[in-house]
């Protein structure tokens, strides 16, 4: 289960709320005609919700994360392609946390005292390129659980209903204490980001070749074989153990 059970909310001084159009994203990042078919298709809008940086949340700035900016993606059905998230990754020099937001049937009457959606939060992690600052390097795209938010008219949403940002006193740390809300496996104590990206990268090749390795042991006929191939996926599920363990 993910640690993130709850939406966030965002201080009142990292607000922006500013609409992008979805040319400039096509402009920026020079996608294709079947990407731009996709943001018309699963985009409703796209807004650059937040900026969370040293000065709008007072603490200690950082170097590798100068800011982490909060896009909203209003979807027009129930997902988006990682195809979308990544040309706007791409647009954007700064790590993005993104927010994607489905609607409910709500009650649309006058005496409607509230309104309810779902929202999912997005991210992957991103750096600057060690051979060239200008470039920024993402890894997979991690996900928290589709969340119930709910405002109601006098925007005083029930504290129980929301979570903070993660305690942090520099922008590293923010960051570092956001992608673990949403990474499927715990960062151990002082493992660097990266480290961490790449040992649940090789724990989801592991697990592809334990499933593999499962079915091929199951189809087997000849003892002699079916011994050796329990024997590699002993030792693959004791790799795996190992990554698990932090």
């Amino acid at each position: 289960m993910h640690k993130l059970d709850k939406p966030i909310r965002l201080p009142e001084s990292t607000r922006v709320e500013r609409v992008i159009p979805k040319n400039k994203i096509y402009e920026a990042s020079s996608v294709n005609a079947a990407v731009t078919t996709q943001f018309v298709a699963q985009l409703e809008q796209i807004k650059w919700a937040n900026k969370l940086s040293a000065k709008t949340l007072n603490i200690e700035p950082s170097n590798a994360v100068p800011e982490i900016q909060v896009f909203e993606l209003k979807l027009k059905g129930d997902v988006v392609d990682e195809k979308v998230l990544a040309a706007i990754d791409k647009a954007i020099p700064f790590p993005i946390l993104f927010k994607l937001i489905r609607e409910l049937d709500n009650d649309k009457t006058a005496e409607a005292e509230s309104a309810r959606r779902e929202v999912q939060y997005v991210a992957t992690y991103k750096r600057q390129s060690q051979a060239d600052n200008s470039k920024w390097v993402t890894s997979f795209y991690a996900y928290s659980d589709w969340l119930i938010e709910q405002h109601d008219v006098a925007k005083t949403a029930q504290t129980e209903s929301w979570r903070a940002l993660p305690p942090a006193i520099s922008m590293g740390e923010l960051y570092r204490g956001i992608l673990s809300l949403l990474l499927p496996y715990p960062l151990a104590n002082g493992e660097s980001l990266e480290s961490a990206m790449q040992r649940i990268e090789n724990i989801e090749k592991t697990e592809r070749e334990c499933y593999r390795l499962q079915k091929r042991l199951n189809a087997e006929k000849q003892f002699n074989r079916k011994v050796e191939l329990n024997r590699n996926l002993r030792a693959l599920q004791q790799e795996l153990a190992a990554l698990k363990t932090v």
